[in-house]
């Protein structure tokens, strides 16, 4: 199964990690694509790589700063502008295979990766709904879709909850 995945910059939490672990072993992935950003996604890679996936699409985002370069670490596809085909690589004594994707704004990128997943993992590192986040952004065009997602919320980060939002929650409806 293709599985695509969205996180935040800021990385997973250890609960986060762990559940992506299981739910890439559960659902038998065999092709993992992503981001290639800094935090989440150089995790969630790794995380791949540990349970045994061996292909990989890369999606890398037009912020160079922001990319992890993973499985590119000469930076061979620094500025890429097409597609690759996929490439046989030895990486930490695993055979597998890489494709890159040509850079792309963060809207266009996580669009073209819910487009082309079955399935999708995201790790958002607030419990509610952000305007401002492209992760859940991504969650929102997921759900538009009507792709199947699952959400690890970020279990250890303390509750940020945005202003008067407690209020809403115990307010009652009014008869």
């Amino acid at each position: 199964m293709l599985i695509g995945f969205t996180g935040s910059r800021q990385g997973m939490t250890q609960f986060q990690k762990e559940e992506l672990a299981k739910v890439l072993k559960f659902k038998e992935c065999s092709e993992f694509m992503h981001g290639d950003c800094i935090g989440s996604d150089e995790q969630a890679n790794q995380i791949a790589l540990d349970v045994g996936v061996s292909i990989f699409t890369i999606h890398p985002p037009d912020n160079i700063k922001a990319r992890a370069f993973c499985f590119d670490t000469e930076r061979q596809f620094r500025w890429n502008r097409e597609l690759t085909s996929y490439y046989p690589l030895a990486y930490k004594g695993k055979e597998i295979r890489v494709r890159w994707y040509p850079i792309d704004t963060y809207l266009k990128r996580n669009h073209r990766i819910v487009d082309q997943c079955s399935y999708i993992v995201a790790t958002p590192k607030e419990f509610v709904h952000s305007i401002r986040s492209g992760t859940w952004s991504t969650i929102r065009y997921a759900w538009k879709s009507k792709k199947d997602i699952i959400i690890i919320p970020p279990i250890e980060r303390p509750l940020e909850l945005p202003e008067n939002s407690v209020e809403q929650i115990l307010e009652r409806p009014q008869d």
